[in-house]
């Protein structure tokens, strides 16, 4: 018999370790312009990139009357749905 033994091997895909980065910066400032450009410069066509736009809170007709006579402050934290956000992160994290 022989002394070698066979090692096994495990394929790991390259969107198997989730990292998350994040880019701040306010409305308009061009962090989606900055996010698409690094992904498209390295070549990560896996890479799924969240646009804080998409987790804006919806607005009463209230706010929306605001928003519309540009006095809603859109960078404001409470703009945003950070329940859903960290629910679509950790779906994502965990694959």
């Amino acid at each position: 018999m022989s002394d070698c033994k066979l090692k096994e091997s495990h394929y790991s895909p390259p969107w198997a370790d989730v990292c998350i980065i994040g880019i701040a910066g306010s409305s308009g400032s061009g962090k989606t312009t900055l996010s698409n450009a690094i992904v498209a410069k390295m070549n990560l066509p896996w890479v799924v990139i969240l646009p804080m736009d998409s987790f804006y809170k919806p607005l009463s007709s209230e706010l929306s009357q605001k928003a519309f006579q540009n006095e809603y402050d859109f960078d404001s934290p409470d703009a945003i749905d950070f329940e859903i956000l960290l629910d679509r992160l950790h779906n994502l994290k965990a694959g």
